[in-house]
C-alpha cells in the first residue's frame, strides 16, 4: 500500500526512477539488481545510474551479494508507509 506521503516523494522522481521504485514496492521492497532490469526492462546501465540516483536520496540501499546486488526500499521511505 502507498501512502500520500510516499505518493508525494514518487512525484519528484522521474518516470524510470518512479518504475524502479513501483516494482520494488510491487514486490515487497526487495529484489536483485537483475530482476528490477528484467522487471522494468531498463538497460543494465541506465538502471545503474538510476539506482545510484535513488541512492543517493536515500529511497533505497543496495547490497552486494556476490556477483549482484540487492535492492531493498530504505527504512525511511518504508516510515512514510500509512500504519496499518
Amino acid at each position: 500500500m502507498v501512502s500520500s506521503e510516499m505518493e508525494a516523494v514518487m512525484q519528484t522522481l522521474t518516470a524510470r526512477e518512479r518504475a524502479v521504485m513501483s516494482t520494488l514496492i510491487a514486490h515487497g521492497g526487495r529484489m536483485t539488481q537483475a530482476e528490477i532490469r528484467y522487471e522494468t526492462a531498463t538497460p543494465k546501465s541506465s538502471l545503474t545510474g538510476i539506482l545510484i540516483s535513488l541512492e543517493r536520496r536515500k529511497l533505497i540501499i543496495k547490497k552486494e551479494w556476490g556477483r549482484t546486488n540487492i535492492i531493498e526500499l530504505s527504512e525511511w521511505f518504508l516510515s512514510k508507509k500509512e500504519p496499518s
